[in-house]
């Protein structure tokens, strides 16, 4: 699944990959080496938009007595169905 969401973020969002971030490092230095149509701008900005919500996963799960719990609040937002809670 994870290669379905970047194929489609590479194409509609400039070139960045949104469900690995190996691949932004990677577009980020043919960026800096100036291949045509890679912007580093946007390698920074995807890796940066990561980092971001990792802390906040983090201090998240540190604050959550169950990682249970928050698992459970991620999976209940996303739902469409209350019975998938």
């Amino acid at each position: 699944m994870t290669g379905v969401v970047d194929a489609v973020s590479y194409i509609a969002l400039g070139h960045v990959f949104v469900a690995n971030m190996t691949g932004n490092v990677v577009l980020l230095g043919f960026a800096l080496a100036g291949a045509p149509g890679l912007s580093v701008g946007a390698a920074l900005a995807a890796t940066g938009a990561f980092l971001v919500g990792a802390a906040l996963g983090g201090v998240l799960g540190r604050r959550t007595a169950h990682r249970g719990a928050l698992a459970r609040s991620s999976r209940c937002s996303r739902a469409r169905w209350p019975a998938a809670c």
